[in-house]
């Protein structure tokens, strides 16, 4: 989850790019963007970055040892085994609203660059 959401908030930086022809960081093409979308297009990203500055999982010691490895056959097991369960406020933010704003943020994406 952690990942897909540094992903969603990846989109105003790259949508940036497409548009301007330029780099800019990823904190600061929040502001630089926000007034290109309707407030249901920007949904998922305020939703995205809500989530991840509550972000706060307490790992033990083989959640630590596992996702601290870069290879492969670690994220697998990661993955299938021993990754915190996502907490129900999380998956409250990321309801049906929160798919549709990420379609029409795409869209919107789509038909500007």
């Amino acid at each position: 989850l952690n990942s897909y959401l540094s992903q969603i908030m990846l989109l105003p930086s790259l949508y940036y790019s497409a548009i301007n022809h330029k780099g800019i960081f990823k904190k600061d093409s929040f502001a630089e963007v926000r007034t290109n979308f309707s407030d249901k297009e920007w949904l998922p990203i305020e939703r995205a970055s809500l989530i991840r500055s509550k972000w706060n999982y307490d790992l033990n010691w083989i959640q630590n040892f596992l996702m601290g490895r870069p290879q492969n056959l670690f994220r697998k097991l990661t993955k299938k085994f021993v990754a915190p369960a996502v907490c129900v406020e999380f998956e409250s933010l990321m309801d049906e609203e929160f798919i549709d704003g990420m379609r029409l943020l795409i869209l919107k994406i789509k038909r500007d660059i």
